[in-house]
């Protein structure tokens, strides 16, 4: 989880006391740990539908 965290950081270029507070500002699960756990699931799946959706792009652009 915490490398998840980190790796989170470094992408959006926030540290993780902003990223934290960010999520706790906006949480509705039953603690901080789970509002974690469900801001990374979601994140991650975002990230990977959206690179699923560009190297769509790519395989339509290379196409005759």
């Amino acid at each position: 989880m915490w490398d998840a965290l980190k790796h989170i950081c470094e992408r959006e270029r926030k540290s993780l006391r902003a990223i934290v507070t960010e999520i706790a500002g906006k949480q509705v699960e039953s603690s901080l740990t789970a509002s974690i756990r469900v801001y990374l699931m979601t994140y991650f799946r975002a990230v990977a539908a959206n690179a699923g959706e560009e190297g769509a792009e790519q395989v339509r652009a290379e196409r005759p």
